[in-house]
């Protein structure tokens, strides 16, 4: 839409007009139809997207994520519209319903995109096999926006000392309780006593980890910072902050880690195969699973 002289319109299969849009998204002033699906079996979804497909011309379907890119997928197959999709997470970690639902209609696409190497990687047999072509398109960081943002107003004071500060959705793969651990096992030495740790953002497990960092005391060093709705936000606080901390189990390709670096922040991460392909000889590696060794990494 930036770019090109093409129009651009976002359709969002699972979310409803009331939905709160990103601002990113909202400025562009795309237009956005929304189709109200409440959950992945939902036929009415998928008519009232055939349907609408049916009465506007569209000349590609950009297809994402699991069931429905595999929808999307097969419509623009029935329709003769070129698809192009695209995978932003490591398929190993698909349950056997997505893997199988992923599979079945990976030749469909004009080409599947790859936002790493890793993420091509983690193909099954049955999906290599099938893809016509495959590319792979890294996901990219405005590093003038990220400069300039360096004194950008927060929404929230934050603490003095040492701030080691994580950014992602609260959830399994992110790993985040890991970081409660560290903080457990940080807490109390003398070379550390100013440290003070950040998770940037919200999710389904937000209110777990709130309680489990009550439950091992450790709440004094913690701050939670919800949900930020504006980049500039995210970077501001970065710019602020003195390590980047990702735990996480696997990830596709881990946009936070490159803003982190982008504000020179060293990154301390698990090591893992993605992160070692896009922080590079500049990353702390730490086996995964080893929140001692985490602890030690961040104490030095």
């Amino acid at each position: 839409n930036q770019h090109t002289s093409s129009t651009v319109t976002i359709g969002a299969l699972m979310q409803t007009s009331d939905t709160t849009i990103d601002p990113d998204i909202r400025e562009m002033e795309l237009p956005i139809v929304f189709f109200g699906g409440s959950g992945n079996f939902d036929a009415r979804t998928y008519w009232r997207l055939w349907s609408h497909l049916n009465q506007h011309e569209y000349d590609i379907i950009h297809a994402h994520h699991n069931f429905s890119g595999a929808v999307g997928r097969t419509i623009g197959k029935l329709r003769s519209t070129p698809v192009i999709n695209t995978e932003h997470n490591d398929l190993r970690h698909f349950s056997h319903p997505q893997r199988f639902v992923n599979a079945a209609t990976f030749g469909l696409p004009r080409v599947n995109v790859y936002n790493s190497r890793s993420t091509q990687e983690s193909l099954g047999p049955v999906e290599r096999w099938l893809s016509k072509q495959d590319e792979v398109v890294y996901n990219g960081i405005n590093i003038d926006r990220v400069a300039a943002s360096q004194d950008h107003p927060l929404p929230l004071e934050l603490p003095a000392g040492t701030l080691v500060t994580n950014v992602g959705v609260m959830t399994e793969q992110k790993n985040q309780n890991s970081i409660l651990e560290i903080a457990n096992r940080i807490k109390g030495q003398p070379e550390t006593e100013d440290i003070h740790f950040l998770i940037v953002g919200s999710g389904p497990l937000e209110n777990k980890l709130k309680a489990t960092a009550s439950q091992l005391g450790v709440e004094d060093i913690f701050t939670f910072t919800g949900y930020l709705p504006r980049r500039e936000h995210i970077y501001s606080l970065l710019h602020k902050s003195d390590i980047f901390l990702v735990p996480s189990e696997y990830e596709g390709f881990c946009v936070a880690a490159v803003e982190a670096m982008a504000c020179k922040l060293p990154v301390i991460t698990n090591d893992i195969q993605v992160l070692r392909e896009v922080v590079g000889d500049h990353g702390i590696f730490v086996s995964t699973g080893d929140s001692q060794r985490l602890a030690n990494r961040v104490t030095r």
